[in-house]
């Protein structure tokens, strides 16, 4: 939040029109399906390793084996190598990376993958389109799962999100990504449990038990059983006056005490469109803020939270930590770690930064995650810390390494014991305009889990 106190051979071409059981393998390669659907002689995983699920996958990571075994392409385009040899359209894609451009009708690719558990997935497809949109079948070994339409996004690196369920099953099994009406360019397709990310299971085991390569112990975990605990958790109350009005970044919110409480063991702080009065003046919103200062602190491990966001115009959620010496070593020299922020009505990216002395504000060190919808459903937003290291991860996904030499002759400030922050912001340099139509609006947190390496 960045203020004073607040702060990833042979075979016969498909006919567009497929059964249900072999929506993309070719009438020959139908023949030998075996080796494709296995991963066999021909066809096999790119890199040598099958994709893990839940995860995210890439498109150009397609399966090798060529024309006919991996992929079909009638519009081939990857003639000068882009990524990888092969006909398929790669091309370089404006949110980073590569993307697979002009998926046709009857065109489709194959990704082997192995499911952690079976069950119900949520899966997110990352797609552009300046040509009309088309149609995209989700298949598990030759099975259509799900058929998902694909909007008109206004141009071919205008790039949106379209979701679905599917049931997998456990084990390792080949993803097919197929089309009945094509006409669109193809990002990634990412796959979480059913309405969230990260396949949380509910009983308070580990997710993520070999996050980082590393093995980890749960120390401690509020899970919000018992509504809001207060030997653990206090409020912030107001504007920020008379000290830092508007918390340093021209927030419009007054964060009021009745507004964070728990229910179905979910912690819930609501953003409303209500006028609130005091001493310093008349707010037309008002949020809540709860934080760990002084009571329940964290130097170096991990830490987890897992959460819904808040969908409405203007709202600036955020997951951040502040040293906790913070009264003796002001804003930024105390350090502060953002986990997660939302902001500018973007529901698809979560922004993960620190700040310390030299670089802070605007001059922060930052990197972004574009996902699903963060407010449809939840999903773990993490931190892995160590001495001169911090590591950001989404629903286990690597999104930034910052090290002590990524600050140069600064001082590298996050040694120290660091206090948890959880709020929700309205209006402010990063929240943009709200619109009271859209309040009120929640932000639901499952759990706030923190480990030590075991």
């Amino acid at each position: 939040m960045h203020d004073d106190k607040q702060t990833a051979g042979d075979g016969v071409a498909p006919s567009n029109k497929r059964l249900k059981r072999r929506g993309f393998l070719g009438t020959t390669a139908a023949l030998v399906g075996s080796m494709a659907v296995t991963g066999g002689v021909n066809a096999a995983p790119y890199g040598g390793s099958a994709h893990p699920v839940p995860g995210r996958i890439e498109a150009e990571d397609y399966d090798t084996g060529g024309q006919n075994w991996s992929y079909y392409d009638a519009t081939s385009g990857n003639t000068g190598g882009a990524y990888r040899d092969g006909d398929v359209d790669i091309e370089t894609c404006s949110e980073g990376g590569y993307n697979v451009g002009w998926i046709d009708a009857g065109e489709w690719l194959t990704y082997t993958m192995n499911v952690d558990s079976a069950g119900t997935y949520q899966a997110d497809l990352r797609v552009a389109s300046g040509g009309g949109g088309g149609t995209v079948n989700i298949e598990s070994d030759q099975t259509v799962l799900a058929t998902v339409d694909v909007p008109d996004t206004g141009g071919w690196q205008s790039w949106e999100t379209v979701s679905t369920e599917v049931d997998l099953d456990g084990g390792q099994h080949v993803l097919g990504i197929s089309t009945d009406t094509g006409g669109f360019n193809f990002n990634w397709i990412e796959f979480s449990s059913s309405g969230s990310g990260g396949g949380d299971s509910g009983d308070g085991s580990d997710d993520y038990p070999n996050l980082d390569g590393n093995s980890w112990n749960l120390t401690w975990s509020d899970e919000f059983d018992d509504g809001v605990d207060t030997n653990t958790w206090s409020y912030d109350v107001g504007n920020g006056c008379p000290d830092l009005c508007g918390w340093g970044n021209d927030e419009l919110q007054s964060y009021q005490q009745g507004n964070v409480w728990t229910e179905n063991g979910r912690l819930i702080i609501e953003a409303r469109d209500e006028t609130v009065s005091n001493e310093y003046g008349t707010y037309d919103y008002t949020s809540g803020k709860i934080k760990t200062e002084d009571k329940k602190l964290k130097q170096y491990g991990r830490i987890d939270v897992r959460a819904k966001l808040p969908k409405a115009a203007g709202v600036w959620p955020a997951i951040w930590m502040l040293g906790n010496d913070i009264d003796e070593d002001t804003w930024p020299d105390c350090g502060e770690i953002d986990i997660m922020e939302n902001f500018e009505n973007d529901w698809t990216t979560s922004h993960s930064t620190i700040h310390g002395p030299g670089y802070s504000g605007g001059g922060g060190i930052s990197a972004s995650y574009s996902g699903p919808d963060f407010t449809a459903g939840f999903h773990d937003f993490q931190v892995t810390w160590y001495q001169d290291v911090v590591k950001f991860w989404v629903d286990g996904n690597l999104v930034n390494t910052i090290t002590a030499s990524d600050v140069g002759s600064n001082t590298w400030a996050f040694n120290d014991d660091f206090y948890l922050i959880l709020n929700v912001a309205i209006g402010g340099t990063l929240g943009s305009t709200p619109d009271p139509a859209d309040y009120p609006a929640r932000m639901e947190v499952e759990h706030v889990r923190y480990y030590d390496l075991a």
